[in-house]
């Protein structure tokens, strides 16, 4: 898991570090703007897995 959080950073460009503050607030803003897309694909993959899992609804 922590592979595929690595890539979706990769995809987001943070790769690299800032080398200096002015680099650093669009840095900040893309590692921020990151963890929220990478949030939001895991919460959309457990909603997916427990809506297929959930059988209580053949019930």
């Amino acid at each position: 898991m922590l592979n595929t959080v690595y890539e979706f950073f990769g995809l987001a460009g943070l790769e690299t570090y800032p080398q200096n503050m002015m680099e650093l607030i669009p840095y900040l803003l893309r590692f921020i703007v990151a963890v929220f897309l990478v949030l939001a694909v895991f919460k959309a993959i457990s909603y997916i897995s427990g809506f297929f899992f959930n059988w209580r609804w053949f019930k």
